[in-house]
């Protein structure tokens, strides 16, 4: 025999199987979605942003973690650019990267990775805005020429950590894997340009 219950959300009277007499809650689908929309706004707190002013709503776990000062990730980096939370090591120095590489720190070199350079790529920069200032490997940034995020560093000894100038070629991919293979890559795909078989 059916059950009579009544809608928490309408307060209309609608009728159930016994099974489910205690879970029913709720006339329709309508009535379930607007309960759910009442939970899910009650577990919200008012927020402000604290870059542009702008007001909105956060789950009350994510405020409890700490989270709710900035209304969106574009706010939270322009809220955050110029200040530093942890000492920054000095342009220079140096550490060990877990491939085998050394990485120097070089905070406005403008393809830097959290202030880290591949040592090897900065050695072989150097020498080419010496030797070969304009060469099509470089590129110009505010000025200054750069090594081209594309141009490899190939280490003639295979030993990674190795970056004395005589040791590096700067390469494309192409002739990158010439030299690996102990071929002599073309004329425009090293530099130095390498006119003889360089063995592994």
């Amino acid at each position: 025999m059916p059950i009579s219950k009544v809608c928490v959300v309408c307060g209309t009277e609608f009728s159930v199987p016994p099974v489910r007499e205690k879970t029913a809650m709720f006339c329709g689908k309508t009535c379930k979605a607007k309960h759910a929309s009442m939970k899910y706004m009650k577990e919200r707190v008012a927020c402000t942003c604290q870059f542009c002013g702008k007001e909105f709503s956060l789950s009350t776990s994510r405020v409890e973690r700490g989270n709710g000062k900035f209304c969106s990730k574009q706010c939270k980096d322009k809220a955050l650019v110029g200040r530093s939370f942890t000492p920054k090591a000095q342009d220079g120095v140096e550490v060990r990267h877990g491939c085998g590489y050394v990485l120097e720190r070089c905070q406005d070199h403008p393809f830097n990775v959290n202030g880290y350079v591949m040592q090897h790529r900065l050695v072989i920069e150097r020498q080419m805005r010496q030797e070969a200032s304009g060469h099509p490997f470089l590129v110009m940034v505010d000025g200054i020429e750069y090594l081209r995020r594309g141009i490899e560093v190939h280490h003639v000894n295979e030993i990674k950590d190795d970056n004395r100038i005589g040791n590096l070629i700067a390469c494309t991919s192409a002739g990158h894997k010439d030299l690996h293979a102990g071929k002599a890559p073309m004329l425009s795909e090293c530099w130095p340009v390498q006119k003889v078989v360089v063995d592994d």
